[in-house]
This record gives structure tokens, C-alpha cells and sequence, in this order.
């Protein structure tokens, strides 16, 4: 697999723009931030995402714990020109891919899943669930399989 051999900006996408999406943009960010990375950008969006959404207050709780405040957050709809300035869209399930594929095809050869761009290399886990509903350590379990690939990914990305 080929990956962009300079990234400028990373695109976390998952359904609504409330959850995995944002832990992904979150944990990128400080980790990044923790390594003195500067010079990428990360952001976040959905594929059906609504302003209206908040994010999760066991997101929330989650973030805290690191440090993290995603308070000011408000979920984002996926558009052309975050696709054009992002290098890479890291996404969360297949649906995701399809719907850029159909709506964006523009975006072809950027697209890849979270799990997949970190390393996993077995497609039968590159899903990553949505824990939209869920209780406290289903968010968790999705969070810390988050966290284990962005940690993948900063590494990658900051090697010298």
C-alpha cells in the first residue's frame, strides 16, 4: 500500500463527527503537540454530520483523562475542500469509504481506513464500531483502539 510520503493535513471521518471521529482529531493533536510535531494539521468531519451534534459526554470524560477539552467541538459535514486540503481521510468503517468514494471520488488514493494506515494489517479488523449508545467502557474499548493507531501514526509521522 502506498501511503503520501508528505502530510500536511489529516482528516479524521466517521459518521456523525461526534465520537470516534473527534477522539481520533483530539488525540492526534496532543500527541502530535506532545512530540513538538509542528506543521501538521488535523481535523475532523462526517459524512452525516449536524451541528446539533454534541459530543458524547463519555467522550468527553475520555479526553478529559488525557488532558484533552473538546468542548468548543461542533460536528462538521465532510465538503470538497476538506477533502482537497487534507492529505490523508482516515476513516472508521467501510460505509465511510463508500461514501466518499460515490460523493468525492476526487479523494481516491487518500482514503484509508484508521486501523489500516497504522499498521493493522488483517482487513477483517479495520472496522472500527460505533460506540453511538453504548455505555462507559464500550466508549472506552473504542477509544483505546483509537488511541493505540493515532500513537501508531504520530510515530510514523515523526520519525527522523
Amino acid at each position: 500500500m502506498k501511503y503520501p510520503k508528505i502530510v500536511k493535513q489529516v482528516m479524521f471521518v466517521c459518521t456523525g463527527n461526534a465520537a470516534r471521529s473527534v477522539m481520533g482529531e483530539y488525540f492526534m493533536r496532543k500527541f502530535l503537540d506532545d512530540n513538538k510535531a509542528n506543521g501538521i494539521k488535523v481535523i475532523s468531519r462526517g459524512i452525516a454530520a449536524n451541528p446539533a451534534y454534541k459530543v458524547p459526554g463519555h467522550v468527553m470524560d475520555i479526553l478529559k483523562k488525557e488532558g484533552i477539552d473538546a468542548g468548543m467541538h461542533r460536528s462538521t459535514m465532510i465538503t470538497p475542500d476538506s477533502i482537497e486540503e487534507s492529505d490523508v481521510l482516515l476513516v472508521m468503517e467501510d460505509q465511510h469509504k463508500r461514501v466518499i468514494a460515490k460523493y468525492f471520488p476526487e479523494a481516491k488514493g487518500k482514503v484509508f481506513f484508521l486501523t489500516e494506515y497504522s499498521g493493522v494489517e488483517n482487513p477483517k479488523y479495520w472496522e472500527i464500531d460505533d460506540p453511538v449508545g453504548g455505555d462507559f467502557d464500550y466508549y472506552s474499548r473504542c477509544a483505546e483502539q483509537i488511541r493505540g493507531c493515532v500513537t501508531k501514526i504520530v510515530q510514523q509521522l515523526t520519525a527522523v
